[in-house]
C-alpha cells in the first residue's frame, strides 16, 4: 500500500486528527527505512511533487487525483483547523491541488472541470468556519475557481443544471450549518461570483440565487436569500444555462414555500410571465404543476397566489401543447387539480397541442393514466377526473388512443385496474388508427407486452380481463409473444407468462367436442394455480361443447388464487340462481365429504380462506 493510500484511509476515517496523522506519518518513514525529511524518502519526493506542481501537468495531477488525502480530509465531518493546519504544514502547496472526481475522462488543466480544497470545505456542512476562513487567506484565487459539479449529492435537481460553481455556490448546496456571515464572508471576498462571471467576465451558466433556490432546505434560508437579493439586484433577472428563471427554478424546488415565491415574485413581478425559451416556453406554473415532490399544502397555496394575480396562466401552454392542469394531472393532488379545474372546467376537454404544429390531443385524463405509473403515485386524481366527466374514458387522442391505453403503454397497473372497474369491456378495444404504419391497430393486451414500466403485472391484469387477445395479430400481423420477443425492453418473465397461457388457449381451442375427459385440461391448469384468463378459456370452452356439470371448485380452493375462486363462485351462482332460486346453497356442498373451506385450509391457501370467510361466513361457518 502507498503512502498516499495510507494517508487517505487516515484522512477519511471517523478518527481523525493530529495525533493519528502524525503516528501514521511517523510509521510510514520507519518502516521505509528513511528520515521524513529527505529528499529521497517517499514522503520527501510526495512533497516535492505537491510544492512544485505544474497545475498543467495532467500526469502529475493525475497522480495525486489517486489518493487526494487532503482533499479526503476536507471532506470528513470531524475535520478541525487543527488537522487542516497540520496537513498543510506538512505538505506546504497542497491546498492549490486540484481533484477532480472523474478521473481520467476530465483534462485537469482546464479550469471548469476539477475542484480545489477550498470547494470541498465550503461543501461540507460540518467543516468549521475557521477553517474556510484559513483557506480563503492562504489561497484566495480558488474562489473565483468555477469547477464542474461533483460532491452534491444532496442537492434534489438534474446535475445538467449545472456546468461550473464557485465555491460560494458549493457552500449554499449545505442543507445545514450555513452561516449566513460565512456567506457573506465569500461574497465580500469575491463579489463578482455573485453574478457567476468567471475571470475573464464570462457568466458561467448558474448564479449563487439558483444554487440556494436548488437547496432542499431553502425555506429555511430566507435570511440568506434575501442578502442575496440585496447585495446584488440583478440576481433576480439572471437566467440559468438550462433555460430557467429563478421564479422557475424555485417552482422546481421540492420545498419551495410561499413566502420564498413572494419573495421573489415581488422582486421581479415580470418573471410570472415570462417565457424564456421559445422551444421550452414553459411558465413557473408549469413548473410548478410538473413539481410532484413538493409539499401539497404549499403547492396549492402558491398556485392559489398565482391565480389571484393573473386567472388567465391556467390557460397558457408549454412548449410541450400542456395546459397546467395537464401537467399537474400526472402527479399532482385532487386538491390542486380541483383548483385549475374550477377556474377553467373546459380544460377536462381540452387535448395537449405542441407549439411545433403537432397536435397529439392528450387530454388531461391520458396524462393522468401515463403518470399514475411513476414513483407511488395512487388513482386518486383519475378517480376525480372519471367523477367529472364519466365520458371522458372514451376519448381517442390523435393516435388513437384511449385513456386505458396509456395507462397499459407506462405500467400503471392501478390505473389500469380501475378504468376496468369503470369499463369492463375496456381490454376488447383497440389502439391506434387503421392501417397507419406509425400507429397500428393493437388489442391493449399487445400493447401491455411492450409497456414501460411493471410489464409483467399489467399483462396479466388485461390478460384476465380479455384472454381471448392471446392469439389474436395486430395491424402489423404480430401476436402478443412476437411482441414481447421483439420488445427493446425484452423481460423473460412476460414472454414466458405469453407462453404457458398460448398454451392453455390452444387447449381450449381443442376442446370441440363433448367428451367425459375434457375436465382433465381445467383441473391440471386450477392445480397449476393458471391465472384468470387461462381459466376463463377453458370454462368457456367446456361450457361451448355442452359440459354443465358441478364445476370443481375444491381444486380451485386449494390450489388456486381468490381471484379465480371468486370467478367460479360467481359462474357457479349464476347457474345456480338459474335453476334454484338465487341461493348460494352449492357452497354448502360436500366435495368428497368435505366442504370448500376444508380444501382450502388444506391447501394453505390463506387467501382463499380469507375470501371465504369474508364474503361467505354464513355458509362456510357449517362446515363440519
Amino acid at each position: 500500500m502507498s503512502l498516499q493510500s495510507e494517508l487517505c484511509q487516515v484522512c477519511e476515517s471517523d478518527d481523525i486528527s493530529v495525533d493519528t496523522l502524525r503516528e501514521k506519518i511517523q510509521e510510514l518513514c520507519y518502516s521505509s527505512g528513511c528520515e521524513d525529511n529527505t529528499r529521497s524518502s517517499p514522503l520527501g519526493i510526495l512533497r516535492h511533487k505537491i510544492k512544485h506542481l505544474n497545475p498543467c501537468d495532467s500526469k502529475a495531477l493525475r497522480e495525486l487525483n489517486v489518493h487526494p488525502f487532503f482533499h479526503k480530509a476536507c471532506l470528513n465531518k470531524n475535520v478541525t483547523l487543527e488537522v487542516v493546519r497540520y496537513l498543510l504544514d506538512e505538505f506546504p502547496g497542497i491546498e492549490k491541488v486540484m481533484w477532480c472526481y472523474h478521473g481520467d475522462e476530465i483534462y485537469f488543466h482546464e479550469d471548469v472541470s476539477a475542484g480545489h480544497p477550498l470547494h470541498l470545505c465550503c461543501y461540507n456542512q460540518y467543516c468549521p468556519t475557521s477553517v474556510i476562513e484559513l483557506m480563503i487567506k492562504i489561497y484566495p484565487s480558488a474562489l473565483s475557481h468555477y469547477s464542474s459539479i461533483q460532491f452534491v449529492d444532496n442537492f434534489d435537481i438534474d446535475y445538467s443544471e449545472y456546468y461550473k460553481i464557485c465555491p460560494l455556490m458549493y457552500y449554499l448546496t449545505r442543507t445545514s450549518n450555513l452561516d449566513i456571515d460565512v456567506v457573506k464572508m465569500l461574497v465580500q471576498a469575491c463579489p463578482q461570483t455573485l453574478l457567476a462571471t468567471d475571470d475573464y467576465g464570462d457568466y458561467v451558466g448558474f448564479t449563487a440565487l439558483h444554487a440556494i433556490l436548488n437547496n432542499p432546505n431553502v425555506g429555511n434560508l430566507q435570511h440568506a436569500l434575501t442578502y442575496l437579493l440585496e447585495t446584488e439586484p440583478l440576481l433576480i433577472r439572471t437566467i440559468s444555462r438550462m433555460d430557467r428563471s429563478p421564479l422557475m427554478t424555485a417552482c422546481n424546488n421540492k420545498n419551495i414555500t410561499l413566502e420564498v415565491f413572494e419573495l421573489l415574485y415581488h422582486q421581479w413581478p415580470e418573471a410570472i410571465r415570462l417565457v424564456v425559451s421559445e422551444d421550452y416556453q414553459n411558465l413557473p406554473i408549469h413548473e410548478l404543476c410538473s413539481n410532484d415532490r413538493m409539499n401539497d399544502t404549499a403547492s396549492v397555496d402558491i398556485l392559489r397566489f398565482m391565480i389571484s394575480i393573473d386567472p388567465t396562466l391556467v390557460r397558457e401552454r408549454c412548449g410541450f401543447g400542456y395546459l397546467p392542469i395537464h401537467s399537474a394531472a400526472r402527479g399532482k393532488s385532487i386538491g390542486f387539480c380541483k383548483t385549475l379545474i374550477d377556474i377553467h372546467p373546459e380544460s377536462l376537454r381540452e387535448g395537449s397541442m405542441t407549439t411545433w404544429g403537432g397536435n397529439s390531443q392528450n387530454l388531461p385524463i391520458h396524462v393522468c393514466c401515463s403518470g399514475c405509473a411513476y414513483g407511488d403515485k395512487d388513482t386518486g386524481v383519475l378517480q376525480y377526473l372519471l367523477t367529472l366527466d364519466p365520458e371522458s374514458i372514451n376519448a381517442r387522442n390523435a393516435e388513437g388512443w384511449l385513456p386505458f391505453h396509456s395507462a397499459i403503454r407506462t405500467g400503471a397497473v392501478q390505473a389500469v385496474d380501475l378504468l376496468l372497474e369503470h369499463d369492463p369491456d375496456a381490454a376488447m378495444k383497440t389502439s391506434g388508427i387503421p392501417y397507419h404504419p406509425r400507429y397500428p391497430q393493437q388489442l391493449p393486451l399487445h400493447t401491455a407486452c411492450n409497456s414501460l414500466n411493471n410489464q409483467l403485472l399489467t399483462v396479466q391484469s388485461i390478460f384476465d380481463a380479455y384472454p381471448e387477445a392471446i392469439l389474436k395479430k395486430d395491424g402489423q400481423d404480430r401476436t402478443p409473444y412476437d411482441i414481447a420477443w421483439e420488445s427493446n425492453d425484452r423481460h423473460s418473465d412476460v414472454v414466458d407468462f405469453i407462453l404457458t397461457q398460448q398454451a392453455y388457449a390452444r387447449q381450449a381451442q381443442d376442446i370441440k367436442n363433448y367428451d367425459e375427459n375434457d375436465w382433465l385440461s381445467l383441473c391440471c391448469a386450477l392445480k397449476d394455480n393458471a391465472p384468470l384468463g387461462s381459466i376463463k378459456l377453458l370454462l368457456r370452452a367446456l361450457r361451448l361443447v355442452g359440459h354443465v356439470e358441478y364445476l370443481p371448485l375444491d381444486v380451485a380452493c386449494e390450489f388456486s388464487s381468490a381471484k379465480v375462486v371468486q370467478y367460479l363462485v360467481e359462474e357457479l351462482g349464476r347457474e345456480y340462481a338459474h335453476t334454484r332460486g338465487g341461493k348460494f346453497e352449492y357452497l354448502n356442498k360436500y366435495v368428497y365429504k368435505e366442504s370448500v373451506i376444508h380444501h382450502a385450509c388444506r391447501g394453505g391457501n390463506l387467501e382463499v380462506v380469507k375470501y371465504l370467510l369474508e364474503s361467505h361466513v354464513s355458509l362456510v361457518a357449517s362446515a363440519g
